[in-house]
């Protein structure tokens, strides 16, 4: 059996005639060490000053409930933890108050709380509502999200038992003076490092450059990590395959841009950068040719593309990107990320053949990295409809967490 959080401080005084108040969440939660924030003024500064972080991380992975074909194996405990961890969409006219909804949610959740613990924002608004609830020992997250037309508002709630999160290793990454990742490297329950990965930046590129990537796990391309390393990109671009003009601008990509089990074999592939009036990345053009699923395998076809979108300050805040199915596959190779205000990823939206998955990023105040991700969707177990609302309920539920040293 896997070890249980380590630093999970639990004190629990059974007495007659003593008042029980437990602590339980916040000693796993509440416990950090002081993070100094790097401020952009520190930036003119002529050294380059870099911050460490050092976490441990606890996973949770709950599968649907129809995976169970025989729930006479489970204990009857084991089922309702299964109940309890329950994850629900709710699918809402506009003008319904979400709020009474998310208190009921909560409330048949066994969590007898209004407020929440934390709030992640997003374009200065609530987004990600936290909650901890030392009684029931369960941590609950509630997302709403608004989508480009506005005809509905969808509440994401998920649901867990903080014991039930495992230990699975330690995790130690850098950022320089401007918050930018500069590596991440990742070790697990005995100690071993199994991934070590390096950044560094370009002109007019939004985001993070590969410049090694070593992973002792024998995974391809950091596929089964991109949950919580490279923050959650979908894409990873690796220097080696970069091609740049006498400007020493981007002009070309030689390989695989998705962050996946990469093109079958014979199919060659290109990616190109589109740059907008403002000197911007605004698209990057897939090209391939040699799949099965042409009409003419020889023909060099353009069938994949990344649209970057910015705000008013050119600030990232939308990436939506979408491949070739016979080259990505058709699991994952369609989605968006959002970013927040500080350019942090605050919710992944990927396609999945069956059902779509999301995952949300939480965050302390201004810090650069999540301390929690949430990840729900496929299948759902069951479905209600309703006048104003709908909902579905049971889907795939995992949620890391991650706690200073």
């Amino acid at each position: 059996m896997k070890e249980r959080f380590a630093l999970i401080v639990v004190v629990i005084i059974i007495s007659t005639g003593m008042i029980y108040k437990s602590n339980y969440i916040n000693d796993l939660l509440g416990e950090r060490n002081d993070y100094v924030q790097i401020k952009s003024s520190m930036a003119q500064e002529s050294e380059s000053i870099v911050q460490q972080s050092e976490k441990n991380f606890y996973h949770l992975k709950q599968g649907q409930f129809d995976k169970y074909a025989d729930k006479s194996e489970l204990t009857e405990s084991a089922l309702y933890r299964e109940w309890l961890k329950k994850t629900t969409i709710f699918c809402i006219e506009p003008f319904v108050n979400e709020n009474v909804l998310i208190n009921d949610y909560l409330r048949q959740q066994g969590i007898d709380k209004t407020m929440p613990d934390n709030i992640t924002y997003c374009n200065g608004q609530p987004f990600i509502k936290y909650y901890e609830d030392d009684e029931s020992g369960k941590i609950a997250f509630v997302s709403t999200v608004f989508y480009d037309d506005d005809s509905f508002k969808y509440v994401y709630c998920g649901v867990a038992y903080i014991e039930d999160f495992e230990k699975e290793g330690r995790f130690i990454y850098d950022f320089d003076e401007e918050g930018r990742l500069l590596s991440e490297k990742l070790y697990n329950i005995s100690g071993q490092q199994a991934v070590d990965i390096s950044y560094t930046y370009k002109i007019n590129i939004p985001f993070p450059i590969i410049t090694k990537y070593d992973n002792s796990m024998g995974e391809k391309g950091g596929f089964f990590f991109s949950e919580y390393l490279n923050i959650g990109q979908r894409f990873w671009v690796y220097d080696r395959f970069l091609e740049f003009d006498e400007k020493d601008r981007w002009v070309k990509y030689n390989g695989n841009i998705y962050n996946d089990f990469g093109p079958e074999e014979g199919i060659e592939s290109y990616n190109t950068p589109i740059y907008n009036e403002d000197d911007r990345l605004e698209k990057i053009i897939e090209t391939l040719r040699g799949s099965r699923y042409q009409d003419n395998p020889d023909e060099w076809i353009e069938d994949g593309e990344i649209e970057f979108k910015y705000d008013d300050s050119g600030s990232l805040i939308e990436v939506n990107y979408h491949g070739f199915s016979g080259n990505h596959g058709s699991t994952g190779n369609t989605g968006t990320i959002y970013y927040d205000e500080y350019g942090r990823i605050v919710h992944v939206d990927i396609f999945h053949s069956s059902g779509n998955y999301h995952y949300f990023y939480l965050y302390r105040d201004n810090e650069r990295y999540p301390f929690a991700i949430f990840k729900i969707g496929g299948m759902p177990y069951s479905e209600d409809v309703f006048d104003d609302y709908s909902t579905c309920f049971g889907m795939d539920f995992d949620a890391w967490i991650f706690l200073d040293e």
